[in-house]
């Protein structure tokens, strides 16, 4: 199992920083629990899977599979006798490709997300 990785999406300063659960009062001035709670910052976690060209798939990623365009979300499901939390959303990341991100490239999504 790969280890969890984060990233997060600063509003004020609108930078993207990755690792951040390795943060210890670096840059972003904080440790990861502090980055967390922090009402600045929007963290995401990698989906521990890599899109058709290696690059590796953040939920708030926006990806792209033939035609349709997707944005990456954590879910948590209930179904009968059982519950399920995490990203369910492909069976077969290598025919994704990342296009952009919900924070920096909103345009990107149809209108309807």
């Amino acid at each position: 199992m790969s280890p969890l990785r984060f990233r997060a999406w600063h509003t004020i300063d609108k930078t993207m920083t990755y690792d951040v659960q390795d943060c210890y009062g670096d840059h972003m001035g904080s440790s990861f629990g502090g980055i967390i709670h922090s009402p600045y910052n929007v963290v995401m976690q990698s989906t521990s899977q890599e899109d058709k060209n290696g690059r590796e798939i953040f939920e708030g990623d926006i990806v792209r599979c033939g035609r349709m365009v997707y944005a990456i979300e954590w879910r948590l499901v209930f179904e009968e006798q059982s519950e399920v939390a995490g990203f369910q959303f492909f069976d077969h990341p290598q025919d994704y490709e990342v296009i952009g991100n919900i924070h920096e490239n909103s345009d990107l999504l149809p209108s309807a997300l």
